[in-house]
């Protein structure tokens, strides 16, 4: 019988992947090359947690981590945090310990929530310090102009034109303090992107590129704290930025936002899930949820509070707030849900091209050749000026270690070739040979804008967040992505992996890691969920005074780029108009 190459890798390479990643069988030598670091620990045992409270807040988050870094100078302030305290060294780095950090119902302490909507999935992190954890810690603004929409409350058009908004920016910037890889030292997986990028302007595309500001410690010290008191590593340039980093360079929230509330006098509380908030008579809340052990046994709370900050993500914050209207007694905008925005976020992949660039990540474990850097996950930023509803944006990407011999074999089944040097990149692969082969021979791509159309944020019958977005897949701006990372792709001969969720898990979804929206901030109850202040609308169009929301959640779309700066930026603001109104 006949046996071509795809039916051959089926048969026999790609259960041996799966064997050998479930087996952990590293892809180099397990020696380290990083300091070990010893982190205080920051969260309170659950015997702490008291009934009353003047403020809770829901999440850990951007929003959550620098609202309660600010208020708790001045109130007695309470973190609520779903997931569990991590630190560097515990994070995964093979395949099979990933695969069971994917956040469930049988495993709701993982690190991973992996949300499957109708048409678009979603991809965000549990734990405190909530998706900074596993996210590429890129800091970027959007253009100027982007704040000017008449989608955003007069108030921040307003604060955006007299500077004031580029002040909370600035705040920011000097917390989480970015550092660029220099030019001097670019990875291979950036000089690819900019000699494809050089190569589109060339031939006439409308392109900038953008050296990309990372919250990663990229030329400190080792072992040496940082200005919150917490020790750092200097980046390895091992890649594994987006499942963890075991080597203490990345500036999570757990290194700088929420050191300083807990410095404050914050206590911060790990593994509370929240299920509603209701309004007291007396005009405070009451907050119910469960406390969920390691072994996933759970002990249900009430506790009240004067002031609630709902930050708990796009998903996490609208999917609460929706449960609370109905099994409560609070009622708010007919606008919640509305607005969800996935950023135009589109994954792809230039597979088995000319060019080693690079990619395979190696964790804490020692690189195929002492010249192998891999780099932070995204370091350069490709701006397409033409897109259909303004700029498009790719980022150059890395493939962390615990996916790389999986996506050898997957890779190699999704995009078959006959030409001999790709055959034999190929072979190198499937043999697990260490380097060289034809993912190395890749580039991950990242691209974000603005979407045409909008989604909805829905409850399942579990009480559960989803999007359901019908148009999500023929989005003009998606389409846009995908040509513009065909073009990348095509300029050294490598062959287009479009949808890793439709070519590995079934399926058409887009899959978001940036997701937006649900409790849009509005001028009026009539246009969105919250005010410019965070505040949440009452149905009849007052304030719900002492309940607010702060994150993702109340971004009105697509902000084009990494959104991170946008809501911390917005947070940091929210703060300062609390502390104002409170005092």
């Amino acid at each position: 019988m006949k046996i071509n190459r795809r039916s051959f890798i089926k048969r026999s390479g790609g259960a041996a992947a799966i064997s050998m990643c479930s087996l952990g069988i590293p892809l180099t030598s397990a020696s380290t090359n990083a300091v070990p670091l010893f982190r205080q620990t920051l969260s309170s045992s659950i015997s702490e947690l008291k009934s009353d409270w003047q403020v809770l807040v829901i999440g850990s988050g951007y929003g959550g981590s620098i609202m309660a870094a600010k208020l708790s100078e001045y109130f007695e302030v309470a973190i609520l945090e779903r997931g569990k305290e991590w630190k560097a060294g515990d994070f995964p780095d093979t395949f099979a310990n990933t695969a069971s950090q994917i956040k469930s119902v049988i495993n709701p302490l993982g690190l991973v929530d992996f949300t499957i909507g109708d048409d678009v999935d979603v991809l965000s992190g549990s734990g405190l310090g909530g998706t900074s954890l596993i996210n590429a810690n890129v800091l970027i603004s959007p253009d100027d102009s982007h704040f000017n929409s008449y989608d955003w409350p007069t108030a921040i058009r307003r604060d955006n034109i007299n500077g004031k908004l580029q002040q909370h920016r600035d705040a920011v910037l000097s917390v989480l303090a970015p550092e660029q890889v220099s030019t001097s030292k670019q990875r291979a997986k950036q000089r690819h992107m900019i000699s494809s990028a050089t190569h589109l302007q060339e031939k006439g595309e409308a392109i900038e590129i953008d050296n990309l500001q990372l919250a990663v410690n990229v030329v400190g010290n080792d072992n040496e704290s940082n200005p919150q008191g917490v020790k750092m590593n200097q980046c390895t340039q091992c890649g594994d930025c987006v499942t963890g980093c075991n080597v203490g360079a990345k500036k999570t929230l757990d290194t700088n936002y929420l050191p300083i509330a807990k410095n404050n006098g914050a206590k911060i509380f790990t593994q509370c899930l929240v299920d509603t908030v209701e309004k007291i008579t007396d005009g405070s809340y009451r907050v119910i949820g469960r406390y969920i052990s390691h072994n996933s046994e759970e002990s249900p709370f009430i506790l009240s509070a004067d002031k609630v900050i709902v930050a708990a993500g796009s998903l996490g914050s609208t999917g609460l707030l929706m449960r609370s209207e109905q099994q409560g007694n609070l009622d708010f905008s007919s606008k919640l849900g509305d607005c969800f925005s996935g950023n135009s976020d589109v994954l792809g992949m230039n597979y088995n091209q000319k060019i080693d660039a690079q990619i395979e990540g190696h964790g804490i474990h020692s690189p195929p050749n002492e010249q192998y850097k891999v780099g932070p996950t995204l370091t350069t930023g490709v701006h397409h000026l033409n897109g259909p509803n303004g700029k498009l944006l790719i980022e150059e990407g890395a493939m962390p270690r615990a996916l790389v011999n999986t996506m050898r074999y997957a890779a190699a089944i999704a995009a078959p070739s006959s030409s001999v040097p790709k055959n034999q990149r190929v072979a190198l692969d499937l043999t697990l040979a260490g380097e060289g082969g034809a993912i190395s021979h890749s580039m991950i791509y990242l691209g974000m804008g603005k979407e045409v159309s909008q989604g909805k944020i829905k409850l399942d019958s579990h009480g559960n967040p989803k999007v359901v977005w019908p148009g999500a897949l023929s989005d003009p701006t998606i389409s846009a992505l995908r040509e513009a990372m065909g073009q990348h792709t095509q300029v050294f001969d490598g062959q287009m992996i479009d949808n890793p969720r439709s070519e590995w898990l079934g399926g058409k979804n887009l899959v978001t890691v940036h997701p937006l929206g649900g409790c849009k901030m509005a001028n009026y109850v009539g246009q969105g969920v919250a005010n410019h202040k965070g505040q949440v609308f009452s149905s009849s169009g007052g304030i719900h005074d002492g309940l607010y929301v702060c994150d993702g959640a109340i971004l009105p779309g697509a902000v084009g780029v990494n959104p991170m700066l946008v809501i911390s930026s917005l947070a940091d603001r929210i703060a300062d108009h609390f502390i104002q109104d409170n005092q």
